[in-house]
């Protein structure tokens, strides 16, 4: 089974608790499927926006999502069916509008969260922070960068207007991912609303970091020889373009270069638990000068993803060490 509604539907079967599918009211299934239809007007006018040259669909992309602001608020609570827990309509949403905050700004310019779109689309706001207020809903959520890597090998490659090009270079770690990093917030690029499950401290997101870079250190460094090694993006040429950039389940790494890689990554957990200006010194007496080096670490930041790997606190920290680090050698 392929299809997201028709596994939704079948786990919602399992368990009569609380059902996701409204049942035994014809009107409130009725509501659902209208639902359900404007969702794919909204994917469809997103797919048209982004997709596209120029600014070919923007209007019919806010004219949408305006549709999809009014129908939120004609519930009490944030949820498309009312009630106290997300339907199968509000699954169905998220999984898309999540993508579509990133990509329409990454390629477009477009803000559909934060600043002046929280003012014009306030229940969407509101709908997407009740979700964040959901642990498994977050066990699922990607940041920023994750989804404009992960899109284009799914939908094809977004068509950038020039407009863009100052919050593509933030969004994909050309600016930006340096220390010292500013607050997690709602104002920033990528807003994060202040919600103990979201807003992890600094301090907790650099050891969540260095946790998961240490424990399995001896692998990390073997995949970042990869940099090093053969067959970096045949994979992806093979693919005709269809596969995704950072993906190399090809590629060889070079294992001489594994311990001097390692002895990098050390430093990076390094600087992470005891801070940059504790580590910097040690960094330089090491004596590592190599631009393979710098091209294997580089080669890591580019393919932390989240939250396969870890939270997105952790996952800034963690680019923006690897900078440090870089820079330092």
């Amino acid at each position: 089974m392929s299809d997201s509604i028709r596994i939704m539907q079948v786990l919602d079967g399992l368990d009569d608790t609380v059902p996701m599918v409204p049942r035994g009211d014809k009107a409130a299934l009725g509501r659902a499927n209208e639902l359900m239809q404007l969702e794919r007007e909204l994917f469809g006018a997103w797919c048209s926006f982004v997709f596209q040259p120029g600014g070919f669909g923007r209007g019919a992309f806010e004219k949408t999502l305006d549709k999809v602001d009014k129908a939120l608020q004609e519930t009490q609570g944030p949820w498309f069916l009312g009630g106290s827990t997300p339907s199968i309509v509000d699954l169905q949403y998220v999984t898309h509008v999540e993508r579509m905050a990133p990509s329409a700004l990454y390629w477009k310019g477009f803000t559909v969260r934060g600043g002046d779109a929280g003012k014009r689309w306030p229940a969407l706001h509101r709908w997407l922070a009740a979700f964040e207020d959901r642990q498994p809903y977050l066990a699922t959520k990607s940041d920023y960068y994750t989804h404009i890597t992960d899109i284009p090998p799914q939908y094809g490659p977004g068509q950038q207007v020039p407009e863009a090009e100052p919050f593509m270079k933030l969004l994909d770690g050309r600016e930006g991912w340096t220390l010292p990093l500013p607050p997690l917030s709602p104002d920033n690029l990528e807003p994060v609303l202040d919600k103990p499950l979201l807003n992890i401290p600094d301090a907790e997101a650099r050891i969540e970091a260095a946790v998961c870079l240490v424990r399995n250190h001896a692998g990390i460094a073997r995949f970042c020889a990869r940099a090093a090694g053969e067959g970096v993006g045949q994979w992806r040429q093979q693919g005709g373009g269809s596969k995704s950039a950072l993906a190399d389940p090809y590629a060889k790494p070079n294992d001489k270069i594994v311990p001097d890689v390692d002895a990098c990554l050390a430093h990076v957990a390094h600087a992470l638990l005891a801070g940059p200006e504790a580590a910097a010194e040690k960094v330089v007496k090491h004596g590592v000068d190599s631009r393979l080096h710098k091209e294997c670490l580089a080669y890591l930041r580019q393919r932390i993803s989240v939250p396969r790997d870890m939270s997105y606190p952790a996952a800034r920290q963690l680019r923006a060490h690897l900078n440090f680090v870089i820079d330092k050698i």
